[in-house]
């Protein structure tokens, strides 16, 4: 279902470079990046034109968590904007239940009354986990992967050459220099691991920025080369049980977000001052990527 949305992705990506085009320049993150994710979302919702403003203002303050950098007077606005998303999200789903309409949600919805196992909850969080893939990390790792590529020209110029190994290039670009540092997680049992008890309750904060540059994993890691062969699981897309919706939704905008790049800019460059990606924890800052062509 996913992947049915990648033509309507690919549209929203040439609409805004149109839009641009004439202009011969642009701020990546706030003229093409954020706006991809968040057009995706309103339409896999059916969100009403008038409900966007407020949708998006909630999904923000949420995904204000995963920075890491919030202030204890923070964490109760962050709580009430989760409990106001997941109901807004859950009306949704209820909604699409009596008024099926042939769209995203509605497939969604039947697949999960009919052979899924998931519980009412994982149904909701699971359209929350796409919104979320949507916001910050999203967006933040297409400005990554352009300004990586940028800097690193004779790639650029591969993939403007190779377009199919535009999926490659993505997954190298979230290896070399991931969106989101580290992840954290509670230790559901006690673990035993390399001679080490981790008790039931720890808080654990696993640092994807450094397996992905792991030697045993990534021969010569400190290269980005986007026609490296690459794990079976990707720490930062996952696999298997920790698979979700969100991720399968934020690869496609990725790769379509970039595909339209080399497309229609292949002689694009940075312009001004050099970009800068911060941050060892969380979610990841970045600084503004301006752009020009011909």
């Amino acid at each position: 279902m996913i992947d049915g949305l990648r033509p309507r992705v690919r549209s929203y990506a040439n609409e805004i470079i149109d839009q641009h085009q004439a202009k011969n320049r642009m701020e990546l993150l706030t003229d093409y990046a954020s706006l991809i994710p968040a057009r995706t979302a309103a339409f896999v919702l059916g969100i009403p034109r008038e409900d966007e403003p407020k949708f998006t203002s909630l999904v923000s303050k949420v995904a204000r968590i995963f920075g890491y950098a919030v202030r204890p007077e923070e964490i109760l606005s962050i709580e009430k904007a989760a409990q106001e998303l997941n109901d807004y999200v859950e009306a949704l789903i209820e909604f699409r239940r009596r008024n099926p309409r042939g769209d995203f949600l509605s497939e969604y919805v039947a697949a999960v009354d009919g052979k899924s196992e998931l519980t009412s909850l994982e149904a909701v969080m699971q359209i929350v986990s796409v919104i979320l893939a949507g916001s910050n990390a999203t967006h933040t790792a297409m400005v990554i992967q352009t300004a990586l590529l940028l800097k690193h020209r004779t790639q650029w110029n591969t993939l403007c050459d190779y377009p199919g190994l535009v999926p490659k290039a993505v997954v190298e670009a979230l290896r070399f220099e991931p969106p989101i540092a580290s992840a954290c997680y509670l230790a559901r049992d006690t673990i035993e691991i390399e001679g080490q008890t981790l008790p039931a309750g720890a808080l654990v904060s696993l640092m994807t920025i450094s397996v992905m540059r792991d030697e045993q994993i990534y021969p010569h890691p400190d290269r980005l080369d986007i026609l490296r062969g690459q794990p079976h699981w990707h720490p930062i897309l996952g696999g298997g049980v920790r698979g979700f919706l969100g991720e399968a939704l934020a690869k496609i905008e990725l790769e379509e977000g970039l595909l339209a790049l080399i497309t229609r800019l292949p002689d694009l460059h940075a312009d001004g001052e050099q970009f800068q990606v911060k941050g060892h924890t969380g979610l990841r800052r970045i600084s503004p990527l301006h752009l020009r062509w011909s």
